[in-house]
């Protein structure tokens, strides 16, 4: 499944359990993970509907309009009977990007880029991701507590084939350099990764990354990684 499936399937799940907040945020994240003008519609269109539910009638009408400029027919029917908006569809521009409305998902060359030790367990019985996640396989990553707090809207884990970042909020990312290969085997085949961040004895913070699997190096700096491979 692909990284805008991915986001985008959580959020039409959540659209349909009326948590139209927690919808628009997953919305969100799949706009910019798709070029393809069908995907691309659909998902406008399915948060133009969590924002009207929500009485946000202005980003509704701006989301049916973007819905229609990439497609969708039946978004025109709807500007009309709802809002009493004639509207012509714009042909999207090539070179304009995805509007999604939040926090940027695309990773910043300006962040901080922090390194940590880890380890890993492959499917503990029981826990929190158990309980939400019972029949998914799954890697949990143990590491150090970082500074500052994770930010759910900005959490995600990128992995390359041979590494890994964690996007942990929109000013650091935890660089992984070294995986085995028993973990990248089992990163190629999961959809999410559970993080667990611990001081000590205790765990800090509970979360779990979308795996977005990419076939191009991180979008890491090079000088960043040579500093973390010379330690």
């Amino acid at each position: 499944m692909a990284a805008w499936d991915l986001f985008y399937v959580q959020g039409a799940k959540l659209l349909m359990e009326k948590e139209y907040e927690k919808s628009i945020e997953f919305f969100n994240e799949a706009l910019p993970l798709t070029e393809n003008h069908k995907l691309l519609a659909e998902t406008y269109y399915s948060r133009s509907v969590a924002y009207y539910s929500l009485d946000e009638d202005d980003k509704a009408i701006a989301d049916l309009k973007k819905a229609s400029d990439y497609g969708n027919e039946k978004t025109l029917e709807i500007l009309k009977e709802n809002f009493n908006i004639n509207y012509t569809p714009q042909k999207p521009s090539s070179s304009s990007a995805p509007n999604s409305g939040g926090s940027s998902s695309s990773v910043s060359n300006s962040k901080e880029y922090v390194g940590t030790s880890y380890d890993i367990v492959d499917n503990i019985d029981g826990g929190f991701f158990k309980r939400k996640h019972p029949s998914d396989g799954y890697l949990v990553f143990i590491i150090n507590r970082q500074k500052g707090n994770p930010n759910i809207n900005d959490i995600k884990f990128v992995f390359d084939g041979k590494e890994a970042m964690l996007n942990r909020n929109s000013s650091q990312t935890v660089y992984f350099p070294y995986l085995n290969g028993d973990i990248c085997s089992l990163l190629r085949s999961l959809k999410s990764v559970y993080f667990m961040e611990m001081e000590g004895k205790n765990i800090c913070y509970e979360y779990i990354a979308f795996n977005q699997i990419i076939s191009t190096p991180l979008p890491i700096p090079q000088n960043e990684k040579d500093r973390f491979k010379k330690k």
